[in-house]
């Protein structure tokens, strides 16, 4: 894969989130924190994670090894929710715009969330 392949996969995976907070965003009150049947406990419950695993990779890819999930991932405001979500977005495409193809071979080391310690290739 190459750097503008994997940039094109950034900024679709940008225009789905979008998509998908502009559905949420319209549901009627209390749908988004609904119960569901699912491995998240609503919608609001689905879309918190995600966010929050958007913004730890690109705090790993930075070089910095988060010991937890922001405190913002918790907060019932979807609105709130999708402005940070699009500021990790924003901070992780002028990441990309500073790599180069040599960055691919260098090694990520970082601890998980329990704080053990992983290095994988970028």
């Amino acid at each position: 894969m190459t750097l503008d392949e994997l940039r094109d996969l950034y900024a679709y995976g940008a225009w789905a989130n979008a998509r998908v907070f502009d559905a949420v965003l319209d549901l009627p009150p209390g749908v988004a924190d609904a119960p569901g049947v699912s491995s998240f406990p609503s919608i609001r419950g689905t879309l918190a994670p995600l966010v929050g695993a958007d913004w730890i990779w690109l705090r790993r890819w930075m070089g910095e090894s988060p010991a937890g999930v922001p405190a913002w991932t918790s907060s019932d405001d979807l609105a709130a929710l999708r402005r940070q979500l699009q500021a990790v977005e924003a901070d992780r495409t002028a990441w990309f715009e500073r790599l180069t193809a040599s960055d691919f071979t260098r090694v990520l080391a970082y601890r998980n969330l329990a704080g053990e310690s992983f290095a994988t290739p970028l």
